[in-house]
């Protein structure tokens, strides 16, 4: 099991590099990879039988299906794996 809970640790920081690298600040990224924790935890109760609680246009497949799409078009003629937040995660209004 420790190897599974290593692999995780990698993956969120993985992420906040990625965010990090974008120019998006410490508390900023700490917000978006809790979302993605969040829309990810959502995803894994409904297959536990569980009502999922998120808009389908915001659901971590949707999301999954978004980042599908990105890795495969080429970018400046040249392949790109990332994709910023802001193409991800919705804006959260503020009032």
């Amino acid at each position: 099991m420790p190897t599974d809970a290593s692999a995780i640790v990698s993956k969120v920081w993985n992420y906040a590099h990625v965010l990090k690298n974008a120019g998006v600040g410490y508390g900023d990224y700490v917000e978006q990879i809790t979302y993605l924790l969040f829309l990810k935890l959502a995803d894994e109760m409904t297959e536990l039988g569980f009502d999922n609680p998120i808009p389908a246009e915001f659901q971590w497949s949707e999301l999954s299906n978004k980042v599908a799409a990105a890795s495969r078009r080429s970018l400046s003629g040249r392949t790109q794996r990332r994709v910023t937040s802001a193409t991800l995660v919705p804006s959260w209004p503020t009032n």
